[in-house]
């Protein structure tokens, strides 16, 4: 089965689990950012405004550090990315939200000195107070050199592996290739 690989990131997926208890979403005040620590350079916030506006509201300092020393905090992250890009991202989160599951991608992404990182993405919503605003907390934890198992797309900054974890709750999964996502996005309407 796909799924996280790495330690820390499975581990931050048992945490959002047990933070979550019964319920279909964890709430971000369930979040004690003290069990946290170990994640803390690695961590990234979301806040969805809508469909457009996607606001970054923390990054860690090793991701910063890992983007040339931007700091993405206070910007849209929509308006970073190229459309293609925006709605792929936009499918994943209302998949995401729509049947209340934990996201994991794999991806290569290539440094400026010519070297392929492999990265590991955990994506984990959560909702806000009693207007259930949403949010994604989750982690980028990278490893040098190239990913084999990746399946190239158009995209030379990124290269997306074939699989995407999805964990749907008691004790299931599922894995998808990209081009299943909005199939199933279309199921769940």
């Amino acid at each position: 089965m796909a799924g996280p690989e790495r330690f820390e990131t499975r581990k931050l997926l048992v945490y959002w689990k047990r933070i979550r208890g019964g319920k279909r979403f964890p709430c971000s005040a369930d979040i004690d950012r003290t069990e946290l620590a170990l994640f803390e350079p690695n961590m990234f916030e979301l806040k969805i405004v809508d469909p457009k506006t996607v606001m970054v509201m923390h990054v860690g300092d090793t991701l910063i550090a890992r983007m040339g020393g931007l700091d993405l905090r206070g910007q849209n992250l929509f308006e970073i990315f190229d459309a293609a890009r925006v709605s792929e991202m936009w499918r994943r989160f209302q998949l995401m939200f729509d049947i209340a599951c934990a996201l994991c991608t794999h991806n290569e992404v290539p440094t400026p000195e010519g070297d392929d990182l492999r990265a590991e993405t955990l994506f984990l919503p959560v909702v806000d107070g009693p207007d259930q605003a949403r949010s994604i907390f989750g982690t980028i934890y990278y490893a040098h050199g190239p990913d084999s198992r990746n399946v190239e797309l158009q995209d030379p900054a990124m290269v997306f592996r074939a699989e995407t974890f999805l964990e749907v709750g008691n004790g299931y999964a599922i894995a998808l290739d990209g081009s299943d996502i909005s199939r199933l996005r279309r199921s769940t309407a």
